[in-house]
């Protein structure tokens, strides 16, 4: 049997000088979508992840998407990492996605994602992870999602 979920998402529009606006949309997705079906289900603006999507997505296919958390380095220490995440601060990632591939792995430790590979990025509460969507989509990346209930709702903060 499948269950529709329907989620509305409530987006900042920012440019370089704040937020100028909102923006509203809804969505639906089946419990039985794939983790590939995740992405393409969906419009590009409308990539907000639910928890139980990236449960499916790390238990079966954890090589397809690069998972980031963008807290600074005292948050990470406190809870860990989401299993299969990297870490990059917010406040370096506009640095990390122009540094040259062998530069970003000697600092991160891990492969620098190419424009087109799915990246997912949280927080701790889901906004910064949006900001950092934003920044990484304005760098030419296209598949972008932001896990929207961030650490906050993995860990039970």
């Amino acid at each position: 049997m499948l269950h529709r979920i329907a989620t509305r998402q409530i987006s900042l529009l920012t440019t370089r000088r704040g937020v100028i606006g909102l923006s509203s949309r809804y969505y639906t997705t089946t419990a039985s979508s794939s983790p590939s079906q995740i992405l393409s289900s969906r419009r590009l603006d409308d990539n907000i992840l639910l928890k139980s999507e990236l449960e499916k997505i790390i238990s079966s296919s954890p090589h397809e998407y690069v998972i980031v958390d963008v807290r600074n380095p005292q948050e990470v220490e406190q809870t860990g990492l989401i299993a299969t995440a990297n870490t990059i601060p917010l406040y370096e990632l506009s640095e990390a996605l122009n540094l040259d591939a062998v530069s970003f792995k000697d600092k991160y430790g891990f492969s620098k994602f190419k424009p087109d590979d799915k990246i997912i990025y949280y927080c701790k509460s889901g906004v910064r992870s949006a900001q950092a969507c934003a920044l990484t989509k304005a760098n030419g990346f296209t598949n972008v999602i932001n896990y929207k209930g961030s650490a906050k709702e993995w860990f039970g903060l």
